[in-house]
C-alpha cells in the first residue's frame, strides 16, 4: 500500500508507521485494563477509506444474456396480446352485426335477406347457431343441397369446442333437421333390366357413380336423366319432382345390334299413392243487383253465407274434392218483378231459406314455390232449402206513379192504403199476397226452389302449406250464385 501523509494535531506521521504500533506519543487507559496507542483507531479508519479509493475499480459481474432478454421477451408478449385482441374485436365487429341482423331477418321468415348477411358471417366467424339459421334459410329458399352440406358438416362438430350452452344444442339438433330434410329431398330410383355392359348414368349431363342407392334430384326443377351402355341406344328422361317425391324408373335400352327393341314410348315412372286431407272451411256468395236482372227487374246486391267440411284426395294429376255444407238464402225486403211484366205486378220479396249442399271440385295444381301452389279447377253440385220460407207481398209506389223499385213498399191488403187499388188489388193470382204469405215449393206449385243446382266455372285459387299435415285453399270463381270466395284448411289423414 502506498504510503500518505496526514496532519493529526499539528503533526505529520507515515500511516505505515502508525498501522505498525511505531506512535510512542502515549496510550489511553481503557477501562478493563487495556490500554492502546493514540491515535491507533482513527489511523485504521483512514486506511480503509484510502485502500477503497486507491483499489481499482471493477464491474460488477455481468448477467447472463438469458436473464437480461426475460423482461423484453415479457413486454413483448404483452404489447403482442393486447393487439392481437385489439385485431380479433375489430375483425369480429362486421361478423358480428352482419350475424345479428342476419339471425334477425331469419326470425322474422325474411330469408331472401338474410342469407347475404349470415354467409358473410359464417366465412368471418363460424358459429353454429350461425350455421343452423342458414341452413334453415337454404331449406326455406328450396336450396336444398347446399342445406344438407351445411347440417352434415355442423352435425360432426365437437362438442367440446363450444362451451356455450345454445351452440352446443345447435350441433345436437343439426342430425335431427338433416334426417328430416332427407326426406323432402326428391329422388329418383333406376333399375336397369338387366346388367348392361359399361352402364353410365348422368344426371342434368353430370356423370354419376352407378349405386344401388336412388338419385337425388333438386325438387320443382327440370332434370335429365341419362344411361348409356356400349352397344345400345341412349335413354334418357325429363323429370320436375315436386318435394318428397321418390320416382322408380324401369330402364330398358335399345341394342344396336341385335335388334332388341325397347318399348317406343317410355313407361312413365311410379307415382306416389294419392294422399287423403280432411278439412272445412267458408264459402260465401255475392249476389250484385245486376244478377237479378236475369230474373227480372229490381233486386237489390246481396250475400249469401255457408260453411262445409272437405274430403280431398291429392294425387301428381291435381285435387279432387267432396263438399257437403250448410247454405242461408237470407235476402232482406227487395222489390221484384218478372221481366215485361207492367210495374203493377212488383212484389217485396223475402226469403229465409237454408239447406244443405253437396259439392264436388278439382283443381290442378301448379307448383310456385316450395309453399305455395296456384290452383285452377271447376266445381259443380246440387243443394235442398228444405228450411225458411220465401215471403211475397204485394207493393205499391209511394208516388202511386211507376216509380224507381226502390220507392215500392209493401201493400196490407186490397186497396190499402187508400187509393193503392191499382196496385194493391186481388186481381189474377196474386189475390192473397199480404201479410207475410210464404211461397209453396215447386212440387206444390209454387216457385220456391226447394232444389237448385251449384255449378262453379272457373275456379282460380292458391294454396300454402303452411306445414307437411296441414294446408289453406283460397279460391275465387264465378257461381249461379253469384261471385263466390271460399277459404278451406285441410289436415292429411
Amino acid at each position: 500500500m502506498q504510503s500518505r501523509a496526514i496532519k493529526d494535531e499539528g503533526t505529520t506521521t507515515d500511516l505505515r508507521g502508525i498501522i505498525a504500533g511505531d506512535d510512542r506519543r502515549g496510550s489511553a487507559l481503557v477501562p478493563g485494563g487495556n490500554t492502546f496507542p493514540r491515535g491507533m483507531a482513527r489511523a485504521k479508519g483512514v486506511a480503509a477509506h484510502a485502500a477503497k479509493w486507491d483499489a481499482p475499480r471493477v464491474d460488477p459481474a455481468p448477467r447472463h444474456p438469458a436473464c437480461r432478454s426475460r423482461k423484453a421477451v415479457a413486454v413483448r408478449g404483452a404489447v403482442a396480446l393486447v393487439w392481437m385482441l385489439i385485431a380479433s374485436v375489430a375483425m369480429a365487429a362486421p361478423a358480428g352485426a352482419a350475424r345479428n341482423k342476419g339471425m334477425d331477418l331469419a326470425r322474422k321468415k325474411r330469408c331472401p335477406e338474410a342469407v347475404p348477411l349470415l354467409e358473410q358471417a359464417e366465412l368471418e366467424d363460424h358459429r353454429p347457431t350461425t350455421t343452423m339459421a342458414l341452413a334453415g334459410c337454404y331449406i326455406a329458399t328450396g336450396e336444398f343441397f347446399k342445406a344438407r352440406d351445411m347440417l352434415t358438416s355442423l352435425a360432426g362438430e365437437d362438442l367440446r369446442k363450444w362451451p356455450q350452452y345454445w351452440e352446443r344444442r345447435a350441433i345436437q339438433d343439426a342430425a335431427k333437421k338433416l334426417d328430416a330434410l332427407e326426406r323432402r329431398i326428391p329422388t329418383v330410383d333406376l333399375r336397369p333390366a338387366k346388367d348392361y355392359p359399361e352402364l353410365q348414368v348422368f344426371l342434368g349431363g353430370k356423370e354419376v357413380p352407378i349405386d344401388d342407392s336412388p338419385y337425388v334430384l333438386p325438387p320443382f326443377q327440370r332434370t335429365t336423366v341419362t344411361v348409356r351402355a356400349k352397344g345400345y341406344r341412349e335413354y334418357s328422361e325429363t323429370f320436375e319432382p315436386g318435394e318428397g317425391e321418390h320416382l322408380v324408373l324401369r330402364v330398358v335400352l335399345q341394342s344396336l345390334t341385335s335388334g332388341e327393341d325397347a318399348p317406343r314410348k317410355r313407361p312413365p315412372p311410379a307415382s306416389p299413392p294419392a294422399t287423403w286431407w280432411f278439412g272445412g272451411g267458408f264459402q260465401g256468395y255475392l249476389i250484385p243487383r245486376q244478377m237479378w236482372h236475369l230474373l227480372g227487374d229490381g233486386g237489390r246486391t246481396a250475400y249469401v253465407p255457408s260453411g262445409r267440411l272437405t274430403l280431398s284426395s291429392l294425387s301428381e294429376s291435381g285435387q279432387l274434392t267432396l263438399g257437403l255444407g250448410w247454405i242461408r238464402l237470407g235476402i232482406s225486403p227487395t222489390p221484384l218483378k218478372p221481366n215485361g211484366n207492367p210495374d203493377t205486378d212488383y212484389e217485396i220479396i223475402e226469403s229465409s231459406l237454408h239447406g244443405p249442399l253437396a259439392t264436388i271440385e278439382w283443381h290442378w295444381l301448379f307448383a310456385l314455390s316450395n309453399t305455395w301452389k296456384f290452383r285452377l279447377g271447376a266445381g259443380a253440385g246440387v243443394g235442398f232449402f228444405a228450411f225458411g220460407s220465401l215471403y211475397r207481398t204485394q207493393a205499391f209506389p209511394m208516388s202511386l206513379s211507376p216509380s224507381d223499385p226502390g220507392d215500392y213498399r209493401k201493400c196490407i191488403g186490397p186497396n190499402n192504403p187508400a187509393g193503392t187499388y191499382r196496385y194493391c188489388n186481388q186481381l189474377r193470382d196474386d189475390d192473397d199476397h199480404y201479410g207475410g204469405y210464404k211461397e209453396p215449393g215447386w212440387t206444390k206449385g209454387g216457385r220456391r226452389p226447394d232444389v237448385f243446382p251449384w255449378v262453379a266455372l272457373p275456379e282460380l285459387g292458391v294454396s300454402w302449406s303452411a306445414s307437411k299435415s296441414f294446408v289453406l285453399d283460397l279460391d275465387f270463381g264465378l257461381s249461379i250464385g253469384g261471385m263466390m270466395v271460399a277459404l278451406t284448411g285441410r289436415t292429411k289423414m
